[in-house]
């Protein structure tokens, strides 16, 4: 794997290139970065009849997210979805290397292009075979064909003007382009016009769904598709289906579900306090209610927690404090981290010092917010330090600087009362 300074540079260069994104301190990227070095061998070469791709390395890139993987084509891109396996990698990249396109020579192709599949595009030109290549490369999941037939605008009922014709939704919709047929335009026309009710699970579609725009975002556990559903409330939820073979460790545990018995919807309002709610439907209309009770604020989210642990003694441990628990307990510091923090795995050394600074006098908590939650008590980042005071019935955030003076500082000032009997 190549490692670049120049993106700009580097991609005018290749007519066909793999960039992986990363950061230094992305621990997580190190480890995808290993299934990706070794799939790069085979990725740079191909296979029989098909192109190799030139794979490259470059760091601290100033992107909102990481890590990223993005297949660029003549200057445009599109971004990674699914495992970072190797052998998955190979797959997807050598999917996109074979990327074919098809003359439709008769007019009963032309009337199935846009009858058998969802998303088809019809140029009437065929000096464009290379740009539809790349095109295909791109936008995979679209059939992209081209055609010289004499009467094929008269089939489709297409004017002089038009030099594209894009369907949706197997013909139901239809999108004619009178612009120049350049590979850029051509792009940005097709990628305007997807019609994008719902996206099946991915890393990719997960992150669209989260961010590009902020809305609740509704995951669908099931073999069935639920277009027209997802097509009613599209401006209102974002919705993902999650069929058997997507279903992954991290997602069950970021919705806090612990098993599937499907079919299974969650919704996660990302809005709200980033709140859950989720239903076992039997059918469609039963599914339907679900995400109208919802939209009409009708149901009560649910949190998830790990198993409280009984008998553990306040004066000679950190104790473990979960969801379920985490209310019942006055007059202890209670540290909220997560596994996969950096910054957290730096910090809890420190944290174990307080407390034995502090072992018998105070009591001191450690709460995994990866895998707990706390109805009325949003945990929005990490590490983070509360104080919870019996007396008052208040809850108190640190707000230093996580250094051992620091924390002393906020447990001198604020744990004056003594350690209440209910630990």
């Amino acid at each position: 794997m190549t490692n670049i300074t120049n993106l700009e540079k580097w991609v005018q260069k290749q007519n066909y290139t793999l960039i992986f994104f990363t950061r230094d301190d992305c621990n997580h990227c190190q480890r995808l970065e290993e299934e990706l070095e070794k799939a790069s061998e085979m990725i740079n070469v191909g296979t029989p009849g098909s192109i190799g791709i030139p794979v490259a390395r470059i760091k601290n890139y100033e992107l909102n997210r990481y890590p990223i993987l993005r297949l660029y084509v003549k200057g445009l891109y599109t971004e990674h979805s699914g495992e970072w396996e190797q052998k998955k990698l190979e797959q997807w990249a050598d999917l996109r290397a074979l990327s074919y396109i098809t003359e439709s020579d008769s007019e009963p192709t032309i009337r199935w292009i846009h009858e058998s599949h969802n998303i088809s595009v019809l140029v009437f030109n065929d000096s464009f075979k290379q740009e539809l290549k790349w095109l295909k490369t791109l936008k995979h999941h679209i059939h992209f064909t081209y055609t010289t037939l004499p009467n094929a605008r008269s089939l489709l009922s297409v004017d002089d003007e038009t030099t594209l014709v894009m369907f949706t939704e197997k013909g139901i919709n239809r999108y004619d382009y009178d612009g120049e047929i350049t590979y850029e335009k051509v792009f940005k026309f097709v990628d305007d016009h997807e019609d994008k009710y719902y996206q099946e699970f991915t890393q990719e579609s997960v992150e669209t769904a989260f961010y590009e725009p902020k809305k609740p975002v509704l995951f669908i556990f099931d073999e069935k598709e639920y277009r027209d559903l997802a097509k009613i409330h599209q401006k209102e939820i974002n919705t993902i289906l999650v069929k058997l073979n997507q279903v992954t460790d991290r997602l069950l545990n970021f919705l806090g579900i612990k098993g599937i018995q499907r079919p299974l919807a969650v919704i996660y309002d990302q809005n709200n306090s980033q709140k859950k709610f989720r239903s076992q439907f039997s059918d469609l209309n039963d599914l339907k209610k679900f995400v109208n009770n919802f939209l009409n604020n009708k149901l009560q989210p649910y949190y998830k927690s790990q198993t409280p642990i009984k008998n553990e003694n306040w004066e000679k441990q950190i104790l473990t404090v979960v969801g379920e628990d985490l209310p019942k307990h006055d007059n202890i510091f209670i540290y909220f981290y997560s596994s996969w923090c950096k910054i957290c795995q730096q910090f809890t050394p420190i944290f174990e010092q307080i407390f034995l600074k502090y072992k018998g006098q105070k009591a001191f908590g450690m709460f995994d917010a990866s895998e707990n939650e706390v109805q009325d008590q949003f945990i929005k980042e990490v590490p983070m330090i509360r104080w919870y005071n019996a007396k008052t019935r208040q809850i108190v955030t640190f707000d230093g600087p996580f250094t051992l003076e620091a924390l002393s500082e906020f447990i001198d000032k604020q744990g004056k009362k003594s350690v209440s009997d209910d630990l």
